[in-house]
């Protein structure tokens, strides 16, 4: 249950300001309006309450923008549920096509990119560096 902590501490950190409320209330009303204007010409039949809700934004973002405090909260508690199992889902998905393939295709072919098979008539595994020798002032400002 660690995940619903991170999600508590998440909203905990949210802007409740009413400039924070008002500038969801203006990007919700804005999304809408672009949702209704889609409505308008592919489904008319819905623009009257996809219309009604972007000027219930509108409208409250610009006279009342605390009384989006609730729905903010709400929304922004399920963007953070839907993020955290996207994560997921997502770095699962590339470890399973991108890593998974790659470490079977070095097994397969027989590579040790990291050197870890042991060599048993090897009397020690330490590689020397090539290069020249560091003095003291190289290690000096080194930012």
């Amino acid at each position: 249950m660690n995940w619903i902590n991170m999600i508590k501490e998440e909203i905990k950190n949210l802007d409740l300001s009413s400039k924070g409320l008002k500038k969801f209330g203006i990007t919700m009303a804005v999304v809408s309006g672009l949702i209704t204007l889609w409505l308008y010409f592919f489904h008319p039949d819905y623009i009257i309450f996809s219309g009604g809700l972007t000027l219930l934004f509108a409208l409250l973002a610009f006279i009342v923008p605390t009384s989006l405090k609730t729905f903010y909260l709400l929304w922004m508690a399920l963007a953070f549920i839907l993020g955290f199992i996207m994560t997921r889902v997502i770095l699962t998905v590339l470890f399973y096509i991108i890593l998974t393939p790659t470490g079977l295709f070095l097994r397969l072919t027989g590579k040790d990119l990291l050197k870890l098979k042991v060599n048993g008539g090897e009397v020690s595994y330490w590689e020397k560096r090539s290069g020249a020798k560091k003095t003291k002032s190289d290690y000096e400002k080194q930012f």
